[in-house]
């Protein structure tokens, strides 16, 4: 072993002790109390927030009390409760115009949500090439700002890199003299409907003209997943130095700072923002698969198995171990396979023909419905049976329902039970495979678990007839 190999063996080793020792400090030295924060939350975000002074508002009485220029509505997510949360301070317009501050960021159907701003959101899933996308995730692409096209804005500021986002959408409608700030890059597309949206301008941010006299702001992102906190804390991205321009440009009012702010989380109004976010100590497996990891780097491994097993003995073992493997399969084919019996009936031919009996009449249906795979009758009654086995007695429209689970848990939840609802209206004509219906049957024992454990809950379940 050369000197080199020595230096940097001895140094590994050093590292790992110096390691495991700070790893064990730590494990005894800690007494204070840890909070983990979910992956998937917004409370890093929050405490941006509350970083810029902003005081959380627990519910729309209570943001009905602050003045306009001294509150921000930030919507996260789901849009259904934004209506409810504005009501009590006229409407969105009559709130712009007192000088109030709005940010936007879903990738939910805007419905008429966002209609007296002239803004819509698709809900169309946006996805990137694997390459140039997430490492392993093709629906979080990676998104380069400052923007390549686009004026300066105070959101981009100190930002040289990208930010990654989860399942962005794209704007359906977009108000007059509001700025595009920045666009989808190219290899970003909508399945089915566009192969590249780099070329035609798809924006996925978009302000407020910055000269409106009453002073009002509005802020709208293609999606939550920019602000979620798994994107935050990655340091090759400039996803905290965003949220952080946000935070600070959004406090930012016509008469001095905001003071108050509405947050609401996927319809949910989050009451506290100075959440907790102290990181627990390192673990020792993580701090022995980052030794291994360097020494993977810089060929420690390789170069001590190359110095250790030589390049003959090496082969003269792959060798021996193939042949081990190798030699029972070969043994049983050709000395126990060999003399097996045949127990097989002898077969006589011409003896008693018999005419093939006719096929009935539901077997000629079948095989006719097999040959031509057109399952769209057989789904359809599945869907109505399992609707009627959840007390659904009207099956021409899916009744309301509510879905308790996580976001993508109810994202997947939601996508099932619009598909249900378009197959018990007869939406999809007769483009039923046998591929589609084994999935259907996948996707109702799935929808019957989660109705069960109570993630699927109908709201107002008419009573079944057969029941009473």
């Amino acid at each position: 072993m050369s000197a080199t190999l020595r230096g940097t063996a001895l140094r590994s080793m050093a590292i790992l002790a110096f390691s495991l020792f700070c790893a064990g400090g730590q494990v005894t030295a800690q007494a204070r109390r840890i909070i983990e924060v979910p992956r998937h939350g917004v409370e890093v975000f929050a405490n941006l927030l509350h970083e810029q002074g902003l005081r959380p508002l627990a519910d729309a009485d209570a943001f009905a009390q602050v003045a306009p220029e001294k509150s921000l509505l930030v919507v996260l997510g789901k849009l259904d409760r934004l209506d409810e949360a504005i009501a009590g301070v006229g409407g969105l317009r009559r709130y712009l115009r007192a000088g109030g501050a709005i940010l936007i960021a879903s990738d939910y159907e805007s419905e008429n949500h966002l209609a007296p701003l002239g803004l819509g959101i698709s809900g169309i899933a946006v996805r990137q090439q694997p390459e140039a996308a997430f490492p392993g995730f093709p629906a979080c692409p990676i998104l380069p700002v400052p923007p390549i096209r686009g004026k300066a804005h105070p959101v981009f500021q100190d930002l040289h890199g990208t930010v990654v986002t989860m399942r962005p959408s794209t704007f359906s409608a977009i108000p007059d003299r509001w700025a595009r700030l920045a666009f989808y890059p190219d290899q970003t597309y909508l399945p089915g409907i566009a192969r590249n949206l780099g070329p035609f301008g798809f924006p996925w941010i978009l302000a407020s003209p910055p000269d409106a006299q009453d002073g009002s702001s509005v802020l709208a992102i293609t999606g939550h997943g920019v602000f979620m906190n798994c994107f935050l804390v990655l340091p090759d991205y400039d996803n905290f130095r965003f949220a952080r321009n946000v935070a600070r440009h959004m406090a930012e009012g016509p008469k001095g700072r905001r003071t108050h702010v509405l947050l609401l989380d996927e319809g949910v109004p989050l009451e506290r923002l100075d959440l907790s976010l102290e990181s627990p100590p390192l673990p020792i497996g993580f701090l022995l698969n980052t030794l291994i990891d360097q020494a993977q780097r810089q060929g420690l491994i390789d170069e001590v198995l190359r110095r250790s097993l030589p390049h003959a003995t090496m082969w003269r073992w792959m060798l021996f171990l193939l042949t081990s493997l190798v030699f029972p399969f070969v043994f049983r084919r050709f000395f126990v396979s060999r003399f097996r019996r045949d127990a097989r009936a002898a077969l006589i031919v011409g003896l008693n023909e018999v005419a093939p009996p006719t096929p009935s009449v539901s077997r000629r249906r079948r095989e006719e419905i097999l040959s031509r795979s057109q399952f769209a009758e057989s789904a359809r009654i599945l869907a109505r049976q399992w609707l009627r086995e959840r007390g659904v007695a009207e099956l021409a429209v899916l009744p309301p329902y509510e879905v308790r689970a996580s976001w993508l848990r109810r994202w997947k939840l939601h996508r099932s039970l619009a598909w249900i609802g378009r197959l018990v209206r007869g939406e999809l004509g007769a483009a039923v495979s046998a591929r589609r219906l084994r999935a259907l049957l996948a996707t109702l024992a799935e929808l019957t678990r989660a109705a069960e454990i109570g993630e699927i809950r109908f709201v107002s379940p008419v009573p079944n007839p057969r029941k009473d």
